[in-house]
């Protein structure tokens, strides 16, 4: 086994990325801008901003899940 300090070792994402604690503000928009910029939560904000994008245009919405 070798041991590399956590300084040095490569990660996905830097501690700045991190999610941040839930303000006073308990709106969905707060809690959507308190997710981390960061893999599945970067999607997740993607599809959420679609989402909302075709609502206000009064388009359809279709969202597909899969595993």
């Amino acid at each position: 086994m070798k041991t590399v300090p956590i300084s040095r070792r490569p990660n996905k994402v830097a501690a700045e990325e991190f999610a941040a604690p839930p303000g006073p503000d308990r709106s969905f928009d707060a809690f959507i801008g308190s997710l981390p910029d960061v893999l599945v939560a970067r999607d997740f904000r993607l599809v959420v901003d679609a989402i909302v994008k075709a609502a206000r245009a009064h388009k359809g919405i279709v969202v597909m899940l899969g595993g």
